[in-house]
């Protein structure tokens, strides 16, 4: 379908002049008269539309005919022709070329810029942006619509723009396309975004609009972009693994903006290794808080773990204990190779995906109520961790968060915290101390830590204690 069609030249001529004609009239013109009925609303504003002459071509004098119920303004009638409404609220001014009719534009008080404009251009497709407006293109109608919210020149007014799609009055150029091409490369977090523009001459700024939304809004969008003049393509990510994302080919030309057409793609689920065995991030919704992706497994220190072929790294330990400036390394590293915000869970997560998330069956530990069954502790464990994994895990695939090492949580600000609580107790607690409510203090001391030369704050004992690392799913 023939979206991107209009061309740089015209509508600065005709559509943004007009606006800027219309806005630049004398008060008395166009500003609302007491008693006159208020503000438009949606109906009146259509109305306005519907008595917009776009028969493009049409004599002056056919145009000033047509104009029942409306007042024509003194001094225009050559290549302007304005007139307003009985109670001089709102404006429709006619651009002229040749006496026949090149462009029309609409104005009226901002108080109705909440208006659903699309839906009163029915039809009508968005191509774009100029200037602050948005630029929609109603092929059938061979017409071209520019919406602003307030006329440039006076901020208490909105407008509309329209001229045609081709027209003799204006030069003809070759149409400017932004093409969005299928993706065949979306990895875990990454993906290869492809795009194609014609009809531009030179390198401008292209690139692409993504989310997970697929309306492309502003607020839950970003832009990846680079220069291009035909085709092109670029890595994005940090995207969230298992996860349906859109994105549009845009680009810029003499500040006019071109819009391709929204495609879609899937991220792939996000894996793992430690020691040589892989894992993958479990998704855990519900509750009370926002979606969530959590390891599978604990990550004790001085173990090598890989993601998804992009990051490989250790938490080292000194003395078998971890302190923050190692954890501190280890996290920076993560999150700029992969993208993504790595972080401790909050106790409320930790607890709500220790009891198995929305698939929870109400066992005393995580996992079952046969603490054998799914935990290394003080009576199984021969006073040592063991390997990752060799115990049943909870309804959502989570291995060891009884038991085997207790996990640390955050509860505060900063991401790199690692002096707070952990829960699930291990290796060397009781049965009674391995629930999935089972938490102890985190030791905020300045005391050293048994049996190393480490001191309490900042730092947190390796030998039974390891983490096990969240990111947020938004």
């Amino acid at each position: 379908m023939r979206k991107q069609i209009f061309c740089k030249y015209w509508h600065h001529i005709s559509i943004l002049t007009i606006c800027l004609a219309m806005a630049s009239c004398s008060s008395d013109d166009i500003s609302p008269v007491d008693g006159g009925g208020g503000d438009p609303g949606a109906g009146d504003v259509g109305e306005l539309l519907d008595n917009a002459i776009t028969d493009w071509g049409m004599p002056r004098e056919s145009v000033a005919s047509a104009m029942q119920g409306f007042r024509q303004q003194p001094g225009t009638g050559n290549s302007m022709l304005q007139f307003t409404n009985a109670s001089g609220s709102e404006s429709i001014s006619y651009q002229m070329h040749d006496g026949k009719l090149c462009a029309t534009a609409i104005i009226w008080p901002s108080s109705s810029a909440g208006l659903n404009l699309k839906s009163l251009l029915n039809g009508f497709t968005m191509v774009g942006e100029l200037s602050g407006g948005m630029v929609y293109a109603n092929t059938a109608q061979n017409t071209m619509a520019t919406v602003w919210q307030y006329a440039e020149t006076d901020s208490a007014f909105s407008a509309i723009g329209l001229a045609p799609i081709e027209s003799e009055a204006f030069e003809t150029l070759a149409p400017i396309s932004a093409i969005t091409e299928e993706c065949e490369e979306a990895g875990m977090c990454t993906a290869t975004l492809r795009g194609r523009l014609e009809g531009v001459d030179g390198s401008t700024e292209a690139g692409f609009q993504y989310g997970m939304d697929s309306n492309l809004a502003d607020g839950n969008m970003k832009k990846a972009s680079t220069n291009a003049s035909g085709s092109y393509a670029i890595e994005v990510n940090g995207l969230i693994d298992d996860t349906t994302y859109y994105y549009r080919a845009y680009a810029v030309v003499d500040d006019i903006y071109y819009y391709g057409d929204v495609k879609s793609f899937k991220t792939k689920q996000l894996t793992y290794s430690i020691n040589g065995k892989t894992y993958k991030m479990v998704r855990v919704k519900g509750g009370d808080m926002a979606e969530f992706s959590i390891m599978q497994t604990e990550l004790p220190g001085n173990c090598e773990i890989q993601f998804g072929g992009m990051f490989s790294g250790t938490i080292r330990t000194n003395e078998e204990c971890v302190t923050k400036a190692t954890f501190r390394s280890f996290m920076e590293d993560l999150r700029e190779i992969t993208g993504i915000q790595f972080r401790l869970p909050t106790p409320e997560e930790w607890k709500f995906a220790a009891q198995g998330g929305d698939r929870g069956k109400g066992f005393t530990y995580c996992g079952g109520n046969d603490i054998d069954d799914v935990a290394w502790y003080e009576d199984n464990s021969d006073g040592e961790p063991h390997s990752l994994g060799m115990k049943t895990p909870n309804e959502l695939e989570l291995y060891d968060m009884s038991g085997n090492y207790a996990e640390l949580c955050n509860d505060t600000d900063d991401n790199l915290y690692v002096d707070g609580p952990t829960y699930g107790g291990s290796w060397k607690h009781d049965a009674a101390d391995c629930k999935w409510s089972s938490w102890e203090k985190g030791n905020r001391t300045t005391g050293k830590i048994p049996g190393t030369s480490i001191r309490h704050k900042n730092a947190f004992d390796g030998r039974y204690i390891a983490v096990r690392l969240v990111y947020s799913r938004q």
